[in-house]
């Protein structure tokens, strides 16, 4: 099973009564036959279970079941701001935390703060999102945006502000250069266009208007809008310019109000259009449809809707639970028949690779700053992608169709037919980054090789540290000429020129440096790893047996945890069992 699902049973009877043990004896485990039953019940329970993200589930439920923390956040702040019924599963879950919006759910994200962003991603693509945010104080909302930019390491957003309202103003613009444009960590997109209050927005150039309503107070978009750019846009969050633009904005913007933001629905509206004359056709031909789905208005602050919500008796056993595949919102069937078969059929049980070791490279790609370093317009995981392609070379036709591939483009957010290149920004020079060179002798004789297009500087010890498109910075140099040949294969794919360019210029770094922690250790041998693997919301699991565990990769910290990585948005982990 997934590590970081979460499987709820409402209650579990002894499988073989009285046979757990033939001793009673301290320090004695379960007899064998014991476990067995144990596990098949489990099992039973694990595959007749609920899942609350698809939907209403019945009361009588026996067991329910979440892809992780994150959907269980969002669950419980949905069936909160609905005003629902709990089930017994929330009170198995919260223990004998008070009952009540927000300050159960804003007690469960201080808990688990770093699911918060994917939580918040959840409602709004529920459509959910306004009621929940509307249940917050300003106060509460700004505690939860320091939560949340504290454990995702983005203290600077609320640091002072550097700039002038005018230059904060000209930078947001729509009209700005594409050189300015692409002055950031990586290539974003064109600007989508003026938010609809005319204000410039830090985040509208990443985010669809309607996404972040403006009628929310400041401090409630700061969140949601936050918590979006964590989730879809990683690497804009962190660059100077975002942060500069977020905390002019953020000091010049007039402070929210405490009060409840009234969420209208589709029957008030067509009321008040009835009460102006205005005929039912003006509103929008949906009108039925969203009748039908008609969200009920906003807890207010201060309402505790859920003190009588009835609590089944019997204590909940937590545990965990395979993740299921990417989030499908069901409806109940038609013909009544349970919620329970459907979700069964959801539920993933990973999925197998034969090249899991390709994400070891996480720990180069931190190391050597190929993220942040370079403004190249490609996500983590489509660099990770690029190089664990490069890196296995001829091999990398044996696993040409393996599962991985297509998960690092779901991760990279893109469809499996599409490259990982497609986006790629290209630069007329490239320069390695200090960290590069830490540790090496600082004097050395560099080796150029002249090319049509500049210059190529080399390491002695056999990597690129400049590509120039000039030859000013070899004029004054003491330097032997070099025919190094780089030799990039990519199996599959065609990409531009310019992305073979800088892979040309970043993968002889990894051959060294990965050569260097492995010794005489072929990197075939290192990232063909068997394994399944587990992908949700905020986690990417990769499940091996022990025989897996390489050793000189174990030595050189490939195989660590990364844990929270920023730059990919995602908690990634290594189990062996």
């Amino acid at each position: 099973m997934a590590p970081n699902g979460l499987l709820v049973i409402r209650a579990m009877r002894d499988p073989l009564p009285g046979r757990i043990t033939r001793k009673l004896d301290e320090g004695v485990t379960a007899s064998p036959e014991w476990e067995r039953a144990a596990e098949s019940s489990l099992d039973r329970f694990y595959r007749s279970a609920v899942r609350p993200a698809a939907g209403p589930v019945s009361l009588s439920a026996e067991a329910v079941w979440f892809e992780d923390y994150a959907e269980m956040l969002a669950c419980l702040a949905r069936d909160f701001a609905a005003g629902r019924t709990l089930g017994w599963w929330w009170r198995a879950i919260l223990g004998r935390t008070p009952m009540q919006m927000p300050d159960t759910w804003l007690a469960a994200s201080a808990e688990e703060p770093l699911h918060v962003p994917a939580a918040i991603e959840q409602l709004q693509e529920w459509s959910e999102i306004t009621r929940v945010l509307c249940t917050l104080t300003r106060e509460q909302a700004l505690a939860l945006i320091k939560t949340v930019v504290r454990v995702n390491e983005l203290e600077g957003l609320l640091g002072a502000p550097i700039v002038s309202t005018a230059e904060f103003s000209s930078n947001c613009s729509p009209a700005r250069s594409e050189a300015a444009t692409h002055g950031n960590a990586a290539g974003f997109p064109d600007a989508i266009g003026k938010p609809r209050n005319g204000a410039a927005v830090p985040w509208h150039r990443y985010l669809p208007a309607d996404m972040v309503p403006a009628a929310l107070p400041k401090e409630h978009r700061a969140l949601l809008a936050i918590c979006l750019l964590i989730r879809r846009w990683p690497g804009v969050i962190t660059s100077t310019p975002f942060v500069r633009n977020f905390q002019t904005w953020w000091y010049n913007e007039s402070p929210g109000s405490n009060a409840p933001v009234k969420i209208e629905s589709p029957i008030d509206r067509l009321l008040s259009a009835q009460e102006d004359g205005t005929s039912s056709q003006q509103i929008g031909s949906g009108i039925d449809d969203e009748v039908s789905k008609t969200i009920p208005p906003a807890v207010p602050n201060g309402i505790q809707p859920l003190k009588s919500a009835p609590l089944a008796p019997e204590p909940g056993i937590a545990g965990s639970a395979s993740a299921p595949q990417p989030d499908r919102i069901r409806a109940e069937k038609a013909d009544g028949e349970p919620q329970q078969r459907a979700n069964a059929e959801e539920k993933g049980t990973g999925e197998f690779t034969l090249a899991g070791g390709v994400l070891y490279l996480v720990h180069f790609l931190r190391a050597s700053g190929l993220i942040r370093h370079f403004d190249t317009g490609l996500s983590g995981w489509a660099l990770l992608n690029l190089l664990g392609r490069c890196l296995l070379e001829r091999d990398f036709v044996r696993v040409s169709q393996d599962p991985l591939w297509q998960a690092l483009a779901r991760l990279d957010g893109r469809d499996p037919q599409t490259p990982p290149g497609a986006g790629f920004v290209s630069s007329s020079r490239y320069h390695a980054p200090e960290s590069w060179l830490a540790g090496l002798e600082t004097d050395f004789i560099p080796l150029v090789r002249f090319r049509s297009r500049g210059c190529e500087t080399w390491h002695p010890e056999g990597f690129l540290i400049a590509d120039e498109p000039d030859f000013d910075s070899i004029r004054h140099l003491r330097f032997r000429r070099c025919r190094n040949a780089v030799h990039i294969r990519l199996e599959g794919i065609r990409v531009s020129r310019g992305l073979r360019r800088f892979l040309h210029f970043v993968v002889p770094y990894a051959r060294w440096r990965l050569g260097c922690s492995l010794g005489d250790t072929a990197l075939r041998d290192v990232l063909l790893r068997k394994g399944k693997l587990f992908i949700t919301r905020t986690h990417v699991d990769l499940v091996m047996n022990m025989d897996q565990i390489s050793v000189p990769a174990r030595f050189a910290g490939l195989d660590a945890n990364p844990g929270w990585v920023p730059d990919l948005g995602r908690v990634l982990n290594f189990h062996f069992v």
